[in-house]
């Protein structure tokens, strides 16, 4: 097992030990160790060196000290704030050529003794490049297991960071291997996960993260989702919410007078059940080169949820994520989203309702969590959608 010389490092890092350390723990949760080696033995050893590139919370990338094992993954990597591109265009430069370490915020961790990583049942080693999701209760690492030599990606392993991160993790690894024996193509294949759901390994879905742009193939892939044999109404979703809000929404901290009056307009009949994704989101979809979209993290899957609920995500969370305006707006009336609906043989009339369902439910977190931060944007939503 790997173990991590980092004393030194950490007096020249006294007033800014926080992000390092969470490196130095990411790490060791990455190659399987939790033990630190001396600096006599660890002198004795081989060394590798891996560099941790900030982010706006914490440590976002912990990349290895060759640019070439890692160029192919961080380059299909791309912020979608324009600024935020840039300065990541001029991180994979001063990479490429050598000058990573001379960037402000960029430190190096040497790993001693063997630093690749083996798939489970294949006895290949393989390099790793991670990426660390955004803070909160279901924070992982996402790490692209490359080869040494090319620097091609072989596996995805991700490692999770909290203990509704395992949960998360283990439920994925149930949708995907129901998900192998569905129509459903371009889906991860789920290769190993570990008893304690610390750590799951599944294949690599090729692609070009897609665009903020809702497309026809977006809508594609949304239609090919298998919908369930079993159907319901959205009258029998209302009083779902309202029974659940009887006994629970005192404890949610919310302004419960809004919920009550969001829940009193919610109408509408028969509406089929499917699988949705959950966090249907340009981030976590994929262009492959015949123009079809595939998705990854299914961490968020629900096989028995409603219609419509995974485009009021792509527009709601980016929306918030961007501050943008009228996203509600701008969904009802795209023709796309009407065609989605005529494809799924449900009345344009209860978008209205549809909606109200998704924000209820993901600010009661009934179907998953939601972040303080998401609940109090779809919250000010309500208070649009109400007029008040």
């Amino acid at each position: 097992m790997p173990s991590f010389f980092h004393r030194k490092m950490l007096k020249e890092k006294k007033n800014d030990s926080y992000p390092f350390d969470f490196a130095i723990t990411i790490l060791n949760l990455v190659f399987g160790s939790n033990s630190h080696q001396d600096s006599v033995s660890s002198t004795l050893r081989n060394t590798a060196t891996y560099f941790v590139i900030p982010g706006k919370f914490g440590p976002r990338w912990i990349v290895p000290f060759f640019s070439y094992q890692a160029k192919y993954v961080m380059s299909q990597w791309q912020p979608y704030n324009y600024s935020s591109r840039i300065k990541w265009k001029g991180i994979l430069l001063a990479y490429s050529i050598g000058m990573l370490k001379k960037l402000p915020g960029i430190y190096p961790i040497n790993i001693y003794s063997s630093n690749t990583i083996q798939i489970p049942g294949e006895s290949t080693p393989f390099i790793p490049v991670i990426y660390i999701g955004t803070p909160g209760t279901r924070q992982k690492a996402v790490v692209t297991l490359v080869s040494p030599d090319s620097g091609m990606p072989k596996a995805i392993m991700k490692v999770a960071l909290s203990e509704n991160a395992r949960k998360s993790l283990k439920q994925e690894a149930i949708i995907l291997e129901q998900l192998s024996h569905s129509q459903i193509i371009g889906v991860p294949r789920l290769i190993s996960m570990e008893e304690n759901g610390m750590r799951s390994w599944q294949t690599v879905v090729e692609g070009e993260l897609t665009s903020r742009k809702l497309t026809r193939a977006h809508i594609d892939l949304l239609l090919r989702l298998p919908k369930q044999s079993e159907s319901s109404t959205i009258n029998e979703q209302k009083f779902f919410l309202k029974k659940w809000a009887e006994k629970n929404l005192h404890h949610l901290g919310v302004d419960i007078q809004l919920i009550t009056t969001a829940i009193s307009k919610i109408h509408g009949e028969q509406i089929p059940l499917l699988l949705v994704h959950g966090d249907f989101a340009p981030w976590n979809l994929k262009l492959q080169k015949d123009g079809t979209i595939s998705a990854i993290d299914w961490e968020s899957a629900d096989w028995a949820s409603l219609p419509l609920w995974d485009l009021c995500h792509f527009y709601l969370i980016q929306a918030y994520l961007f501050s943008e305006h009228e996203p509600l707006k701008k969904m009802i009336r795209n023709p796309l989203v009407q065609f989605y609906l005529y494809k799924m043989q449900i009345d344009i009339e209860n978008i209205f309702s549809l909606v109200l369902l998704y924000i209820l439910f993901t600010i009661s977190e009934i179907k998953g969590e939601c972040s303080e931060s998401y609940k109090n944007y779809l919250t000010s939503q309500l208070h649009r959608i109400l007029g008040r």
